[in-house]
């Protein structure tokens, strides 16, 4: 889960992971895809609002640092992160460990 919520490491992506990143931030800049009050918690609900108490009540985790997701949950086994902003709806990504 560290690598998830860090920079990932020593390992540095691909140049084609980084160009089409580079797009898609520069599009999503020109476009306001990404502008606050279009993602969670304005736009849409966050996943943490929906969950069984024993899931909300506990830990968030850690917030990844580069890249735009927020913690939904972590268990001893699971951590949840979720995404999301006016060209998709919420999107989580879930890692067991």
């Amino acid at each position: 889960m560290e690598w998830f919520t860090s920079a990932g490491g020593t390992e540095r992506p691909s140049a084609a992971y980084r160009v089409l990143f580079a797009i898609r931030w520069k599009l999503g800049a020109l476009l306001g895809w990404d502008e606050p009050g279009t993602g969670i918690g304005t736009r849409v609900r966050t996943v943490r609002d929906r969950l069984p108490d024993d899931l909300r009540d506990g830990t968030r985790g850690p917030d990844p640092t580069t890249v735009p997701f927020t913690s939904v949950y972590e268990t001893d086994t699971e951590w949840v992160a979720e995404t999301a902003n006016r060209t998709y709806t919420p999107r989580c990504i879930s890692v067991g460990y």
